[in-house]
């Protein structure tokens, strides 16, 4: 029947249901409101977002003025301590035409003699030291190799000229020799003058010799006699003993003095209770703690760098992929035959294919791979990269600053350096830490 009522037993469990299900409900919010969540890690970008990161330690002054004689010594070295003083451990100094570098020992000179340098330990580099070792390294091989062909050229001349046909068959002794022979004589005549000449000074220097030995020996005997007298001092009786309100006995001053001390501490023990410490009792443990603890000096180092040094040849091989061998097939070229003309003219012919071949199987090189070849090639220093470039010129340009240390630094263009001032270095430091706050690290 439609219109037939539900019995109230029915009634009575949809309504317990319901109540049942509404506590669920609520539990499940409540958990959800009060339960632990799961543990969810943060993006790389949120761990620093809103934090203070950490302050940059290296950074690149770039001074890319049109005209050299506006970059002064005292400027750039305002610039240098500037930066030291927000913290920063290695700065780079770049012009273009190298006038700072040219002139580094005038720059050290203006940096240890600056208000700002107290407290620092500074240190100038110039160049790629690197470059610099194996430029002289490769001259003193230049050098020695020039120097043993010419050493051969004379050898292989003397040798032919020691024995010289005569007229009558006998063997003449050249000139050369004759003055070889002559000199070695002068020089021996020289060595007896010398030798002889030192023997007079020795028996001059004798009775003062003598006077020397028995000056020390009258300070020897004064000091037994001194470490004699203070033993019989130490060695007197107890009842012989008489303290002095301030608890020394009056007949050993001189040998208080001469305590170390532990003994000075004994004796502060021997003070009658509630007795004043004396004015100087502390005075030289203070001295001794101020000379055992020296105050710590920070490091800076100050690297001056041109354009010739973000241009070298070797830094330029080393950012360059190795080119392909020119000779691909020796069997079929003329290198097995010895022939410089036809090795050259082989070469010639084969060189478009080469380069082709090497081009198209070029691959961009891994970054920590080009980096070690350029530690190797100009030194550790090259992989210490800025954080940050401060420009000081007319117009924001690097001017020839090395591009393998921009990769991850953050450039600023301060103005003239006529005008720079040390608030332009704290704003661009600023500014580095907020676009870290925002970006994060």
């Amino acid at each position: 029947m439609a219109g037939a009522r539900r019995p109230p037993a029915w009634i009575a469990v949809d309504a317990l249901i319901w109540f049942i299900q509404l506590i669920c409900d609520a539990l499940a919010l409540l958990w959800a409101a009060v339960g632990p969540r799961p543990a969810r890690g943060p993006s790389p970008a949120a761990k620093t977002r809103g934090s203070r990161p950490s302050p940059p330690s290296t950074a690149g002054v770039v001074f890319a003025e049109p005209e050299p004689h506006e970059i002064s010594l005292q400027r750039a070295a305002d610039v240098a301590l500037w930066c030291a003083g927000e913290g920063l451990e290695y700065v780079y100094l770049f012009d273009p035409a190298g006038c700072l570098k040219g002139a580094a020992p005038l720059l050290a000179r203006r940096l240890c003699a600056h208000p700002a340098a107290a407290g620092l330990e500074l240190r100038v580099l110039a160049g790629w030291p690197g470059l610099a070792a194996a430029a002289a390294t490769a001259a003193a091989a230049a050098a020695s190799q020039a120097g043993g062909e010419t050493a051969t050229q004379q050898q292989a001349g003397s040798k032919g000229a020691l024995r010289r046909p005569h007229a009558n068959g006998a063997a003449a002794i050249p000139q050369e020799q004759a003055q070889e022979q002559e000199q070695e004589q002068e020089n021996k005549r020289g060595s007896a003058s010398i030798a002889a000449e030192a023997a007079e000074q020795k028996d001059q220097q004798l009775p003062r010799r003598r006077q020397r030995q028995q000056q020390q020996q009258q300070q020897q005997n004064g000091s037994h006699a001194w470490e004699k007298l203070k033993d019989t001092q130490q060695q007197r009786q107890p009842d012989q003993r008489c303290h002095t309100p301030n608890g020394r006995k009056p007949g050993a001053g001189a040998g208080q003095q001469q305590q170390n001390g532990s003994g000075r501490t004994q004796a502060r023990a021997r003070q009658p209770a509630g007795a004043p410490a004396p004015a100087g009792a502390h005075a030289g443990t203070a001295v001794a703690a101020a000379v055992a603890q020296p105050t710590a000096r920070r490091r800076v180092t100050v690297h001056l760098l041109s354009a010739e040094d973000s241009a070298a040849p070797a830094l330029a091989a080393a950012l360059m992929p190795a080119p392909a061998a020119a000779c691909l097939d020796p069997c079929a070229c003329a290198c097995a035959d010895g022939d410089p003309a036809a090795d050259a003219a082989a070469a010639a012919a084969k060189a478009p294919a080469a380069a082709a071949a090497a081009a198209e199987a070029a691959d961009p090189a891994d970054p920590a791979v080009v980096y070690a070849q350029l530690a190797a090639a100009a030194g550790p220093e090259v992989l210490r990269e800025p954080q940050l470039l401060l420009v000081y010129g007319p117009a924001l340009t690097l001017a020839g600053y090395p591009a393998f240390h921009t990769r991850c630094a953050q450039i600023y263009h301060l103005g003239r350096a006529s005008e720079a001032r040390a608030d332009g270095v704290r704003g661009a430091l600023e500014r580095h830490a907020r676009a870290l706050q925002r970006h994060g690290a």
